[in-house]
């Protein structure tokens, strides 16, 4: 980028809007959310954030964003694009209800994700996409939903200002599918900080919850990818074995049919809270108190994008479990000590649980990054870049 260029973009105010996801339907992508618009109302006095939300959203995450320097909440009805607005996008050209809250609140760039604005929009886009399950995990997704999401991709890549992954492999994976122009694709590497968790927050959730004093925790929500089925079978592989495991304590929400297929797991193997406790949607100050907490932070993902999970303990220096998979190598954990197993084995993560405090982990010795402002810089960069064609 030019000397020139840059120096228009520092000195232009920019006016970003996003769509805040309902948490009920989608807690990573509020979660995601809340945590940029943070990022960027501590970071930036040069981007202001338009957050367009239903009334119906949960409290807690209002008053959060209301807190925020440089942050506009605006209410709207919903912030799912209706069929008649992806029509109206792909007959005529735009979005009528999103071209109109553009003008309405003259927005500058729209940071969104899983929605087409049209093909004539005038408001620049910046299109996250969040990873590319339907294509590494065929089997979890129907026909339909792979056809939806391969013209939902296909149109983001040719139609927006730019396409934003969270990791190098989500944007190798995209580019060997859905050929796209290098200088198009963003990847904005997400990153959160915690505070350090006070012991007598740690303590009250223990006994909130009635936890045994050491547990391993498992905070993904149940979704089919999140592979939580592995962990089941581990604990009844370690009972057959005669072992006694950690007890491992699971975090999310309960209204998945992910989450009643694994009922019936714990059901079938007379699974005991002993082994396996499900909290369920708690709030996000004890899903945080319980990670600080625990012995170790386990994902047995098949696939992510880039894993929050893995990013909020690395903010905590916890030890982790992680699946063996691309992305979770990229993220480098580096402010902790971690174990890799293949996630499709059984023994191979029983292993682990049975013997976490003999386990000799890895641990690095390179110096930190400040992996905040490394999120900031990328993100800033994006936004900058797409707002000065405009």
């Amino acid at each position: 980028m030019s000397i020139g260029t840059n120096r228009i973009m520092n000195n232009k105010r920019i006016r970003l809007g996003i769509f805040f996801p309902s948490p009920k339907l989608w807690m990573g992508g509020a979660n995601y959310y809340l945590r940029l618009v943070a990022l960027l109302s501590e970071y930036s006095s040069s981007i202001e954030v338009i957050v367009f939300m239903s009334r119906d959203i949960d409290g807690d995450f209002e008053e959060l964003l209301l807190s925020m320097k440089n942050v506009e909440l605006a209410y709207v009805e919903s912030t799912q694009q209706k069929l008649t607005d992806v029509l109206s996008a792909v007959l005529l050209g735009k979005d009528k209800v999103v071209s109109l809250l553009s003008e309405k609140h003259n927005i500058d760039v729209f940071y969104s994700n899983a929605r087409f604005f049209g093909w004539n929009f005038k408001t620049p886009v910046l299109s996250w996409i969040p990873d590319l399950q339907h294509i590494y995990l065929p089997k979890m997704f129907s026909m339909l939903k792979k056809l939806k999401r391969n013209i939902g991709f296909l149109a983001q890549a040719k139609f927006s200002s730019g396409v934003v992954f969270s990791s190098y492999d989500a944007k190798n994976s995209f580019l060997k599918t859905y050929p796209t122009p290098e200088d198009k694709l963003f990847v904005i590497r997400f990153a959160v900080k915690v505070a350090k968790v006070p012991e007598k927050d740690i303590e009250a959730v223990k006994e909130k919850y009635q936890l045994e004093d050491k547990y391993i925790f498992l905070p993904n929500q149940y979704w089919p990818h999140k592979n939580h089925e592995v962990v089941l079978r581990a604990i009844k592989f370690l009972r057959m074995k005669g072992e006694k495991p950690f007890q491992i304590v699971s975090t999310g929400s309960t209204e998945s049919e992910s989450f009643k297929k694994c009922q019936t797991f714990i059901r079938d193997m007379d699974i005991t809270s002993d082994e396996y406790k499900v909290l369920g949607l708690i709030p996000g100050s004890d899903v945080l108190a319980l990670m600080a907490g625990s012995s170790f932070v386990l994902n047995p993902s098949l696939f992510e994008g880039w894993s929050s999970t893995v990013e909020e303990a690395k903010s905590l220096s916890k030890k982790m479990i992680l699946s063996d998979i691309p992305i979770h190598r990229e993220q480098e954990p580096k402010h902790g000590e971690f174990l890799f197993f293949d996630p499709r084995n059984i023994e191979s993560l029983a292993t682990l649980i049975c013997s976490t405090i003999k386990t000799k982990v890895i641990s690095t010795t390179q110096p930190e990054l400040d992996l905040q402002k490394r999120f900031f810089d990328e993100l800033e960069y994006a936004i900058k870049f797409v707002a000065i064609k405009k």
